[in-house]
């Protein structure tokens, strides 16, 4: 079974704008499939390190995989993982929008309708 921790620390006011509302993201294709994603803080490492934001102790995940980045425009994921597609394609950075799939090697994270639009 894999393990899922989330750093709650909301940061203050970021360089991309205002804090905007949380992050959902929806898992597909782990043990904890359907499991619905919130995430509220600014800045968010995705991955299965010790030191990531949203951690999935998932087989097959790197250490650090992207990196979230929120403001007012939008939500902006920055690959940092050869194993990291969004949509199916390889990106370096790329806006998230509702729909979009975010692959972390063996599982998805979908975007759901609390992605910032």
């Amino acid at each position: 079974m894999s393990q899922l921790t989330i750093d709650e620390i909301a940061p203050p006011t970021s360089a991309l704008g205002s804090q905007p509302r949380e992050l959902a993201l929806r898992i597909r294709g782990a043990s904890r499939d359907g499991q619905v994603l919130r995430v509220a803080a600014n800045k968010c490492s995705v991955g299965a390190g010790e030191g990531c934001s949203l951690r999935i102790e998932e087989a097959g995940l790197h250490p650090v995989h992207c990196y979230i980045l929120r403001g007012e425009a939008g939500a902006v994921v920055r690959r940092w993982s050869p194993n990291t597609r969004l949509n199916g394609r390889d990106f370096r950075d790329a806006m998230l929008q509702q729909g979009d799939r975010l692959s972390l090697g063996p599982i998805e994270l979908e975007g759901l309708d609390g992605v910032d639009a």
